[in-house]
């Protein structure tokens, strides 16, 4: 999710108050302000040398827009959380069922000896 946050509203490096994952939105905070577009052309980054916007950056505005639900007038994120390959989360409350065939199984008894 795009953060709210563009090159002249940027982002606070300190979280705001409401933001409970206070050191994604720092980390995040970091590396949006250090990849910023050259002050030549604005073509690339002035960080890593890459088209801009780099990859790191979108990383760090995605994060920052995942989190910054807490600012004022910007939608809270929608979806869950996206993991690291950008794909989404989802956490199973529901055990997962046991296999027939390893319930019925006999169970071996320790060595006598042991």
């Amino acid at each position: 999710m795009r953060s709210p946050y563009t090159l002249d509203d940027p982002p606070p490096i300190d979280p705001p108050v409401a933001v409970v994952e206070r050191t994604a939105w720092s980390l995040a905070a970091d590396l949006w302000h250090g990849h910023q577009p050259d002050s030549l052309l604005g073509a690339d980054c002035a960080a890593c040398r890459l088209p801009w916007p780099c990859p790191t950056w979108e990383v760090a505005d995605g994060v920052l827009g995942d989190v910054c639900a807490a600012r004022p007038g910007a939608p809270p994120p929608a979806g869950p959380p996206r993991g690291p390959s950008g794909r989404a989360r989802t956490v199973s409350t529901v055990p997962a069922p046991l296999r027939p065939e390893a319930a019925r199984e006999p169970v071996a008894a320790a060595p006598a000896g042991a």
